[in-house]
């Protein structure tokens, strides 16, 4: 590697094409765990890392501001929902200069999420999605490489702890903001047990997540209507209130947007 930008493979002509000759080597491109979409890039680490410093403000800036509009925030406020949950990652303290290679614009883009909310009158739940270091791994929790490193140590608990504060202080008076959501889905055993009480009592004496995805092979449109019924009728005893899975998503059944549209859901 030469920059960050370039890495060559130098040879001076002598090269014996065998195991020994550092000139040969193979690159692969993974899709990794989205299959395939984005390119084979797939959560933002990924992206940004890929596209590297010169493009990837440009392809991020773009999405950020064509993905999710203020009119996606009026269609939620059409149709009667009052609150929605923003995944954010722990880059998003640092910006506009957030480590490589991350690139800056997040932090800019909740707070247009914050003015809209409160235009439509809609509640925001700011969800920390991605903790330093990868909380379980996956993609969009920005794991480098699949691995899972969060809560190892002290420091990066703490570091953690800041996000959290720098949020917390940020919006503390939006008369939008619900709850900050201290962390998504940390997982056993790469998450021990321990540092998610450690982290928690910073924050919450108790966490408790209830999921209700629900996956059927073959299933027909009234199948997903009625369940989708039984869902909301269930929800709406919920004292805190429910969300559902994603606003826009490639996989239309976890898109609300969808599902609204083509009357799956009806509100």
């Amino acid at each position: 590697a030469k920059s960050e930008v370039l890495v060559t493979a130098d040879s001076n002509g002598d090269g014996t094409w065998g195991e020994d000759d550092r000139s040969v080597f193979n690159l692969i491109f993974s899709g990794g765990l989205c299959g395939g979409l984005c390119g084979g890039l797939c959560g933002e680490f990924q992206v940004t890392n890929g596209y590297g410093p010169k493009m990837a403000p440009q392809i991020m800036k773009e999405h950020w501001s064509t993905y999710i509009v203020e009119e996606d925030f009026k269609f939620i406020s059409s149709n009667g929902l009052n609150a929605v949950r923003i995944p954010v990652g722990w880059w998003i303290a640092s910006d506009p200069t957030p480590p490589k290679p991350y690139v800056g614009g997040s932090l800019q883009t909740l707070d247009n999420a914050f003015l809209w909310a409160q235009k439509y009158n809609i509640k925001v739940i700011i969800d920390l999605h991605a903790a330093a270091g990868s909380q379980n791994g996956m993609e969009h929790s920005s794991s480098r490489d699949g691995s899972q490193e969060w809560g190892q140590t002290d420091e990066n608990i703490q570091e953690t702890v800041a996000v959290i504060d720098f949020l917390t202080a940020r919006y503390a008076k939006s008369p939008s903001l619900y709850a900050v959501e201290l962390l998504n889905e940390p997982w056993s055993p790469g998450a021990t047990l321990e540092s998610v009480i450690k982290y928690y009592r910073h924050g919450y004496n108790a966490v408790r997540e209830w999921v209700v995805e629900w996956q059927v092979k073959n299933a027909t449109k009234e199948d997903y209507q009625r369940f989708a019924a039984a869902q909301l009728k269930v929800w709406e005893r919920a004292t805190f209130g429910w969300a559902y899975w994603t606003m826009k998503n490639v996989k239309e059944h976890w898109s609300l947007e969808w599902m609204i549209k083509e009357g799956y859901i009806k509100l």
